[in-house]
């Protein structure tokens, strides 16, 4: 059967892209329909006989833009929906039309696939799978190769950072554990949320939470205590709760219960975090303190989302970063941290309130990079550090 052209209405929308700039082929229109990304055209007769035409949705080319701006050929598709949901609800610029929002089915298929096709949940299954000895020693044999990529476990301090940066000096490492301790903590924990709770043993348990540096300021002691509550609160009635968002959390199934509105709440959340570990980052680099950004920056290292956030911003730039951001924030827990955190930066603001002061800010900003420049030229002449020209 010889096929026929493109439709009136998929030519209309080809055209008005190319007006912007944007290729886009019929072929590529009918692959993202059958992928559900953009919606059929629609027929309208002509009447009296005359057949009819086809119709485009009114944000199709809008769709198809998008869509475009993302994909490439030969990535996968649903790399260029989690960039797109990443993308939509954001104001644009003056005059252009917002990004409309991407299909939920596609945008949770997108996202289960990140999830499932990650080694740790892989792992984690594996985990809750095994019932007997044989199949557990088989679940700690996996953890070790999942898990060997850990060398250490990152602890930032920033003050310090911050002080070497001002200084010219090496940032400190960025290292607090060592990596084994670090894997053999997580196998632990991965196997107890496998197994469950009170078929380990607490003390070791609690031992491993504080050495991954889960919450770096809380020790195993109150580990210990905190996992003994929670055995309590799970056999309570009720206690089914407590399994499914802390001691059986399963991000796929949470994913999979989720609404529309619960996923743009994890994505607001997710760009929350983001702009969390953007000011942690500008503060080490000089940003002047103010009593909101201490405030800020002493409560995320104690509700244990300092690392996270920061993650959130350094990978802001990378699909797979995103979608583990916007995953983890599917958490109630790990939401409602984050709207705590966001609701101290509007009780108590980093940023000046007026113009003038504003323009101070900036400009003490300004000086104390210039400083630190400076001081890094002095140190590291050449790009050796001062006073080791002759040396050797």
């Amino acid at each position: 059967m010889t096929r026929s052209g493109p439709s009136r209405a998929d030519l209309a929308v080809i055209c008005k892209l190319a007006g912007r700039g944007i290729s886009v082929s019929p072929a590529q229109l009918e692959r993202w329909r059958r992928a559900g990304l953009m919606p059929r055209n629609s027929r309208r007769g002509r009447g009296r006989g005359g057949g009819s035409t086809s119709m485009t949705h009114p944000e199709a080319a809008e769709i198809a833009a998008t869509i475009s701006s993302h994909a490439r050929q030969g990535r996968d598709l649903r790399l260029a929906v989690i960039d797109w949901f990443a993308a939509a609800g954001l104001p644009g610029p003056p005059g252009q039309t917002a990004i409309p929002e991407p299909p939920l089915t596609a945008v949770k298929q997108a996202l289960g696939w990140i999830i499932t096709s990650g080694p740790e949940y892989q792992l984690l299954q594996q985990a809750r799978a095994s019932r007997t000895e044989e199949e557990l020693d088989e679940v700690f044999a996996s953890a070790e190769v999942v898990l060997r990529p850990i060398t250490s476990s990152p602890a930032v301090d920033l003050d310090a950072a911050r002080q070497a940066v001002a200084t010219g000096q090496d940032v400190p490492p960025l290292t607090r554990r060592n990596g084994q301790q670090v894997r053999a903590g997580f196998t632990h924990l991965i196997a107890a949320t496998g197994t469950g709770l009170d078929e380990y043993d607490p003390e070791l348990l609690a031992q491993s939470a504080a050495d991954v540096g889960l919450m770096p300021t809380v020790d195993a002691e109150h580990w210990q205590q905190f996992t003994a509550r929670l055995q309590n609160a799970s056999a309570l009635p009720g206690g089914y709760l407590v399994r499914q968002l802390i001691t059986e959390y399963d991000p796929l199934e949470m994913l999979n219960l989720a609404n529309h509105e619960w996923l743009l709440r994890a994505r607001e959340a997710a760009r929350n975090l983001k702009a969390i570990g953007s000011l942690l980052i500008l503060h080490m680099l000089q940003l002047p303190d103010t009593p909101g950004l201490k405030t800020l920056r002493e409560a995320a290292e104690g509700w244990a989302l300092k690392t996270p956030a920061m993650i959130a911003a350094l990978g802001a730039d990378r699909t797979t970063s995103v979608a583990h951001a916007i995953i983890g924030c599917l958490h109630p827990v790990q939401q409602a941290i984050v709207q705590a955190l966001m609701a101290l930066v509007d009780s108590e603001p980093w940023w000046p309130a007026t113009p003038q002061a504003a323009g101070q800010f900036m400009a003490d900003w300004q000086a104390a990079v210039d400083q630190a420049q400076a001081a890094a030229a002095f140190r590291h002449p050449s790009g050796r550090q001062h006073g080791a020209r002759g040396a050797g």
